[in-house]
């Protein structure tokens, strides 16, 4: 990947009150590109485009200001997660579902519309809850008549290009999206769409990572490039204020990027825009962010001292490069990324020096510190490192 042919716009407005943004409040520069596998060890290190972070400072909202272009992320070859695939991103899907089940109580469906379908876990799971079925995801363009079946029909394209009120069935709908609406660049365009092509009695039931937990655990490491937006409870009522709708339910869950799973429906009567002051909450994520960069700082040190033992990381996470990122490493100093899925034995990482291995090539890590690199799948994956008995098991963040 040549960094050079990146392409990239610069948001200069609020993606929920279109607001002029001011000085960013975070500056990443030379910003790793994350979930980029490579077959071989890089000979130079590459996939790296500077970043900028902005809290908007009318509404309150998190966004980044420089959005890279959809192709060189969103890719069948390239985007490498599955939920599937994944047991963290499936059993918080199993979280989202018993909250979908519940919103639905007794009621039937024409239509189940998912935006971001990935590879249809959840449309699987809501098959006997409709007639008709449609997932909505550009990575699975070409795939389209293999994944779709007599209820569920496949479209490899993004939702703004689709008109859908030819896709559904008439009568009630439900919209789900987990994890989708972080990565679109207008999610109030995307929004206004929704209202303005489907019924008013429409259901939505969206889930997406909390602002306000990513602020109060300090995990300014789930700052990336594919994450464009970021939502609080607060920031995504004053979206829905403005594209007239409202919340009908929602729930957290903090087992997974603190998760705000959240249904809402076109508004039934008009509310009055509160004003919200941010200056508080921009004083504290400058304070915040500041000890997050000293912690890494003193996890570095930490790490070089115990340098001349072995040292391995568990867990090849797709956010890996920020963690490298923030020890302004390559991770060189790491004899190994161990990982379980064998999918990813062997493989690099386009930004990072360390080769990803299977624990069952290490003889024996008695003698050696294993430091806990899955930062978001830590709970998950103690046990496992706790069965490989090392020497030391080391975090890198405070909070699991």
């Amino acid at each position: 990947m040549n960094d050079k042919n990146i392409i990239f716009k610069i948001r200069n407005k609020c993606a929920v009150c279109e607001s002029p943004l001011k000085s960013p409040l975070i500056d990443l520069p030379h910003f790793p590109l994350t979930e980029l596998y490579t077959k071989v060890r890089p000979r130079k290190l590459s996939g790296y485009v500077d970043q900028k972070f902005y809290l908007c400072q009318e509404c309150g909202h998190g966004q980044l200001g420089h959005i890279i272009a959809p192709q060189f992320l969103y890719t069948a070859t390239e985007y490498f997660f599955r939920t599937s695939q994944s047991k963290s991103a499936s059993t918080a899907n199993d979280v989202f579902l018993q909250f979908i089940l519940d919103t639905f109580k007794s009621i039937s469906f024409e239509t189940i519309i998912e935006i971001g379908c990935s590879d249809l876990y959840l449309l699987q799971a809501l098959k006997k809850c409709a007639k008709k079925l449609i997932g909505i995801d550009p990575i699975l363009k070409g795939h389209e008549k293999e994944l779709s079946d007599s209820k569920i029909k496949v479209i490899g394209d993004f939702f703004e290009n689709i008109d859908i009120r030819k896709e559904i069935f008439p009568g009630k709908s439900v919209v789900i999206s987990s994890h989708t609406l972080e990565h679109v660049e207008n999610p109030k365009q995307m929004l206004l769409q929704l209202l303005a092509n489907l019924g008013s009695d429409t259901l939505y039931i969206f889930q997406f990572p909390g602002f306000e937990t990513l602020i109060s655990d300090g995990r300014y490491d789930q700052i990336f490039h594919q994450h464009l937006q970021y939502f609080s409870l607060d920031s995504f009522t004053y979206l829905l204020h403005l594209v007239g709708a409202e919340v009908i339910n929602y729930k957290i869950n903090y087992r997974h990027w603190g998760s705000l799973m959240i249904a809402f429906g076109k508004a039934k009567r008009k509310t009055k825009l509160q004003h919200r002051s941010v200056q508080q909450l921009t004083r504290q994520i400058t304070v915040d962010y500041d000890q997050f960069k000293k912690q890494m700082k003193l996890f570095k040190k930490y790490i070089s001292e115990i340098r001349k033992e072995p040292l391995y990381g568990f867990g090849a996470a797709l956010m890996l490069p920020i963690l490298g990122y923030y020890l302004d490493s390559d991770l060189s100093e790491f004899n190994a990324i161990l990982d379980d899925d064998t999918q990813k034995s062997g493989l690099h990482y386009i930004n990072l020096r360390t080769q990803i291995k299977n624990p069952q090539q290490i003889l024996n890590l008695k003698q050696a510190n294993v430091v806990v690199t899955a930062l978001n799948t830590g709970r998950s994956i103690l046990p496992r490192v706790l069965s490989l008995q090392p020497k030391r098991i080391i975090f890198p963040i405070q909070v699991l």
